[in-house]
């Protein structure tokens, strides 16, 4: 577990039943936060047609540089918004998908879905509202994730189309 701070110790999470959130403390910021934006940035220099939402522009060097230099920013900077994939029957879900742009309130998201988990990429440089922060890796190692139940996802044509999308623009109000 070389995202956590002491892989020795138990992992030290926590699911919240009242809200839908899973609550994982103990993560290593910077190791977790390069991991994350070296996927979006992966994906906007890949060549391969999979890829080709990812369109980053001049981000991408911002990215490149950051990598480059091992600094993870602060949890807005291209901020990612993880949400937890199970289903009640089969417990977590594995899945896969290319990755799909949309924008929500004129910010560029970019949704990623492997690892049963679905990972939402903002891409932009627009004020970011508390609550969307809130749920995004924060330096003191916390991240709280979205429960989402499998059947609110429909995967066709590797493209992910969400009923979660309401419950996800909350957080931008």
């Amino acid at each position: 577990h070389v995202l956590f701070k002491n892989p020795t110790k138990n992992i030290n999470f926590s699911i919240s039943n009242e809200d839908g959130f899973k609550v994982f403390r103990d993560i290593d910021y910077k190791k977790f936060k390069l991991f994350q934006l070296s996927i979006l940035w992966r994906a906007g220099v890949a060549t391969l047609e999979i890829f080709n939402k990812v369109e980053l522009g001049q981000i991408q060097e911002e990215l490149r540089i950051m990598l480059i230099n091992g600094n993870p920013g602060n949890p807005r900077d291209f901020g990612c918004v993880m949400c937890n994939l199970f289903d009640s029957e089969l417990g977590t879900i594995d899945a896969i998908s290319s990755p799909d742009k949309f924008y929500i309130n004129s910010h560029r998201v970019y949704r990623f879905i492997f690892g049963s988990y679905q990972w939402l990429f903002v891409a932009s440089n627009h004020f970011l509202r508390k609550s969307i922060t809130n749920e995004m890796l924060q330096k003191d190692g916390t991240i709280r994730m979205l429960r989402v139940h499998f059947k609110e996802t429909n995967l066709s044509d590797g493209i992910v189309q969400s009923r979660l999308d309401k419950r996800i623009e909350k957080f931008f109000e």
